[in-house]
């Protein structure tokens, strides 16, 4: 069964091979991992086939390919991390050559595409076979000896390498090699994430990979990870889609610690760039950071002191904000709508008062969203709002901005 496998998975490496998707290789990369724990004799060889997949695949199977090797670390994380090793250390020397290897037979500028294509795939399989036999030892000896992380690699890989490296990065790892290598790629991230307007796909596997690998940390480690993009926060697309992937990683796991860590750090850069560096992006950002783009699933719609914290600073720093009352309108009204207690309408009224007083305008729907809140909170209060005079106070402070706003509905209902 071994054998078979292997010499299958072998086919791919010689580079002419094209992918098909009924192939089947992806279950036979997967199965390798099977293969390496149960037949002892077959590691070395499943090792290598990993290794030079992940190499020199640039096809739909990279990602079976990066799967295989992640499920490897479970088992093995010393052979796991051997490859990612190895890889770092060749792979821009196999890139330098794949393209002397073609320069030599293409001419410079040529615009024969056809043929120029016929040419790769005929000779990339010739090209494998001349890499490794040029390289042989110094591959295997690397193997064996498990050497240090060549860093100064880093800047020499394209971009899809240098996704490929961090993917392959176990996002709970513990190992202290696996997380200085972690560290130095998140260093060069920002510049990605943020600056680089191609391979849009790209930058979103980025970020999901980042938010992943923090959220897989102690909180006394997020911040650690986390400096890189505090140092060079901006506020664009990429950041919405950031505070999104965060919220989407926290709704599928229970580590709400450094979810809540990770909201803290960026709490003052995102108020700095909203009062300081305001563009057409800040109020997406600020509602993805609400969480007005993406919501918290049910098992995080309670309130905690932190929480309340946090909207309580945002009351203080952006009190006159219509993008903040439309924000804790959406909130009160759906993903906290059984939530909403005296602070929070003193939030409201302070927001509505300052919002009047400066004739700030409203972001569309907060009318609606504020009225649902107004009802709701009215019949379940109703007694309350009778009894006390300042909890009613606060709720007619709100009514009255609704009537200027050309709103009736609450006022009936009040």
């Amino acid at each position: 069964m071994a054998e078979i496998v292997l010499k299958s998975i072998q086919g791919i490496s010689n580079l002419n091979w094209q992918y098909q998707i009924d192939s089947g290789y992806e279950s036979s990369i997967l199965a390798l991992v099977e293969i390496y724990s149960i037949f002892p004799e077959s590691k070395t060889d499943v090792e290598f086939i990993l290794f030079f997949l992940l190499l020199s695949q640039e096809n739909e199977i990279i990602d079976s390919i990066i799967k295989a090797i992640l499920e490897l670390n479970k088992i093995d994380e010393k052979a796991s991390l051997k490859i990612t090793k190895v890889y770092l250390e060749f792979k821009p020397i196999w890139e330098k050559a794949k393209k002397e290897d073609r320069l030599k037979h293409i001419p410079q500028g040529s615009i024969l595409v056809e043929k120029y294509m016929k040419y790769q795939f005929e000779s990339d399989g010739k090209l494998s076979s001349i890499f490794l036999k040029q390289n042989e030892s110094q591959i295997k000896e690397l193997f064996k000896n498990s050497p240090l992380f060549d860093f100064e690699n880093l800047d020499n890989l394209e971009l899809y390498h240098f996704y490929r490296l961090f993917a392959i990065i176990p996002s709970n790892t513990k190992n202290p090699e696996y997380l200085e290598l972690a560290e130095k790629i998140i260093k060069r991230l920002p510049k990605i994430i943020f600056h680089d307007k191609d391979n849009f796909e790209l930058r979103r596997n980025f970020i999901k990979k980042l938010v992943e690998f923090i959220l897989n940390r102690e909180t006394a480690e997020v911040e650690t990870y986390l400096k890189p993009l505090l140092e060079n926060f901006v506020v664009n697309r990429e950041t919405e889609y950031l505070f999104e992937d965060f919220i989407m990683s926290i709704n599928k796991k229970n580590n709400e610690d450094s979810f809540w860590k990770v909201w803290d750090y960026f709490y003052p850069k995102v108020i700095s760039e909203i009062k300081n560096n305001y563009n057409g992006h800040s109020d997406e950002v600020l509602k993805s950071y609400l969480f007005c783009n993406l919501s918290l699933n049910e098992h995080h719609t309670k309130w905690t002191a932190t929480q309340k914290r946090l909207l309580e600073k945002l009351n203080k720093d952006l009190p006159e904000s219509g993008m903040l009352l439309y924000c804790l309108s959406k909130l009160g009204s759906t993903v906290y709508r059984d939530l909403v207690d005296k602070d929070f309408i003193i939030w409201l009224k302070n927001l509505t008062s300052k919002i009047q007083e400066n004739d700030t305008e409203l972001e569309q729907n907060t009318v609606y969203y504020l009225e649902k809140v107004v009802v709701n909170y009215y019949h379940q209060n109703t007694k309350e709002l009778k009894q006390k005079s300042e909890p009613r106070d606060n709720f007619i402070e709100i009514l009255n901005f609704l009537i200027e706003e050309g709103s009736i509905e609450p006022v009936c209902n009040y």
